[in-house]
């Protein structure tokens, strides 16, 4: 189970995104979780995307890209 009361995050339904900045504060199951998509998917935080949506309902991980996130929500 996923929890960040702590960490910033937006909840829309089962789904929750977080900036990669906020990586570094999950558990570190959620942390490795992440780590092991990146590897699979050969992307680099940062460079290639910037939000991560976890899916609370399946395993489901997405690496999503938005550029202007930080300027232009």
């Amino acid at each position: 189970m996923l929890k960040m009361k702590s960490i910033p995050n937006k909840t829309i339904g089962s789904k929750t995104y977080l900036h990669v900045d906020f990586l570094p504060d999950l558990a570190p199951g959620e942390a490795g979780r992440i780590a092991d998509e990146e590897r699979l998917a050969k992307v680099r935080r940062e460079q290639d995307f910037d939000l991560v949506r976890i899916d609370s309902t399946s395993a489901c991980i997405a690496l999503l890209n938005y550029p202007a996130f930080l300027h232009d929500p």
